[in-house]
């Protein structure tokens, strides 16, 4: 017979919506350029937004 799967902790997770307009994305993509001389993608976008986020609810 098999071992029993790891215990999980519980953890306190929170719902965050963030609203992404086409034209922030497309802004946030074209101060990028500037600032870089590379390319992103939307997603790259998205990512980010996210990880600031996470990282601003954790200070």
């Amino acid at each position: 017979m098999p071992a029993p799967p790891p215990w999980l902790e519980l953890l306190d997770l929170r719902y965050f919506t963030v609203d992404l307009s086409p034209d922030h994305i497309t802004k946030v993509k074209s101060s990028f350029f500037e600032s870089t001389g590379q390319r992103c993608s939307a997603f790259d976008i998205c990512v980010a937004k996210m990880w600031q986020a996470h990282t601003r609810a954790l200070s």
